[in-house]
């Protein structure tokens, strides 16, 4: 008597069935404090405030929030919690789709 072996298709789905999908974190999605002092220069951006007038997130970032807030080394991770996370434009604030 031969057993008859399941489809490669039917593993894959029942590992499939099985499997947690994968969430889009970022490091800074693990700092709250961090992720609102960004989310809050964001929204002075995108209402023009004088007090952010001439400046960067990445200057921001890098010379003031990083160390304040433990914050990852690289500008780079912020950009992709800024862009795939908030989905916003790091340098006017704005949302995307706006």
């Amino acid at each position: 008597m031969t057993s008859k072996k399941p489809a490669p298709a039917s593993i894959v789905d029942d590992l499939l069935n099985d499997m947690d999908m994968p969430s889009k974190r970022n490091v800074i999605s693990d700092n709250a404090d961090l992720a609102a002092a960004i989310l809050h220069f964001l929204d002075l951006k995108k209402a023009n405030d004088l007090r952010v007038a001439g400046i960067t997130l990445a200057w921001f970032y890098t010379n003031k929030l990083r160390d304040r807030f433990g914050g990852p080394r690289t500008m780079d991770t912020v950009r992709t919690y800024v862009r795939e996370i908030l989905k916003r434009d790091p340098s006017t604030g704005e949302s995307y789709g706006q």
